[in-house]
């Protein structure tokens, strides 16, 4: 069994590897950023990145934004968002975050029952917060080292310790557990595609460099949260990421 004490070991042992990685390829460039020493391999990461996004995902989230009536995929967003709640709700408990977690079950209890499981949002306006909490954070908060930043293809921004929070995230997953696999594949698929849809106005408010710009972005955004701040809707991680923030 994992317990908090195993985990932040595991974190740092690989965070530890990967900055050995790093530190060799960083001896091959000048100028590199502390934060970032694997840039020339995020860039390429991040093209690949955007040529999916230009030519697979945008394309699938106009498409789909423009046959799906509002409340469709306002609901939509809204299951995904419900669900979302249960590795929050772990990750708050790992945290001993436990009136955050108190607040994770009312929300997705009135979101599931009132809310016909999560398609209508009544646990906003019955005042229940919406927070997202997840094993990067949680890891951070028990003092592993972020490590280096990192590009994930198909995925996006992250550092060595949120890449390695991504595993227990898809563990406790509802999504990621549902044995059928067309099923599961098809409701990734729908969330991805919903996720991208949410975001499309915001494709303008990327200037000069986007690889900065994303990187950026997502580590002062990361050092905000862990630091006691907040999530705001350009922010968000989970595709979460590069592909959310365009």
């Amino acid at each position: 069994m994992f317990t908090p004490k195993i985990l932040l070991k595991l974190v740092s042992s690989l965070t530890f590897w990967f900055l050995s990685i790093g530190a060799v390829a960083g001896d091959r460039y000048t100028d590199v950023n502390p934060a970032d020493p694997w840039e020339p391999f995020n860039r390429s990461m991040h093209a690949f990145n955007l040529q999916l996004d230009k030519f697979v995902l945008l394309p699938a989230a106009k498409g789909y934004q423009a046959v799906t009536p509002k409340v469709v995929d306002d609901g939509v967003t809204n299951i995904f968002n419900n669900v979302r709640v249960i590795p929050t709700f772990i990750n708050d408990v790992l945290q001993l975050e436990l009136t955050d977690a108190g607040w994770d079950v009312l929300r997705f209890s009135a979101n599931t029952t009132f809310g016909i499981f999560g398609f209508f949002d009544v646990a906003s306006k019955m005042g229940i917060p919406y927070e997202r909490e997840d094993f990067g954070l949680t890891f951070a908060k028990w003092g592993a080292p972020a490590g280096p930043y990192l590009t994930i293809p198909l995925w996006g921004p992250s550092t060595v310790r949120d890449a390695i929070g991504l595993v227990p995230e898809q563990a406790v997953s509802p999504t990621f557990n549902i044995d059928h696999v067309a099923t599961r594949n098809t409701i990734t698929a729908v969330y991805y595609v919903d996720s991208r849809a949410e975001v499309i106005a915001l494709s303008g408010l990327v200037t000069g460099d986007s690889y900065s710009f994303f990187r950026d972005a997502y580590l002062q955004n990361r050092k905000a949260i862990i630091n006691g701040g907040f999530v705001d809707d350009f922010g968000e991680q989970e595709f979460d990421d590069e592909f959310d923030d365009f």
